[in-house]
């Protein structure tokens, strides 16, 4: 079944993926707004990295987003 394999992949998917997909951005892009290299969103987003408490206020101001979602879900 394939549908159980694409929630599954959702489910893993960090926060910050999620929402820059919704933004509709690109990881170059978002992290060029972001003013961070395109390799820091890539492994923050395969949870190689952490997001930073910096980096999730800047992102919270710059879009919008509540930062203890973008933290601790």
């Amino acid at each position: 079944n394939n549908r159980g394999d694409v929630m599954k992949k959702d489910k893993e998917k960090s926060r910050l993926q999620i929402l820059r997909e919704c933004l509709g951005f690109n990881q170059t892009k978002f992290a060029e707004i972001l003013k961070v290299s395109n390799a820091t969103v890539s492994r923050i987003e395969k949870n190689e990295r952490p997001l930073t408490e910096r980096l999730a206020n800047q992102i919270s101001k710059e879009f919008g987003v509540n930062e203890d979602w973008l933290l601790n879900g």
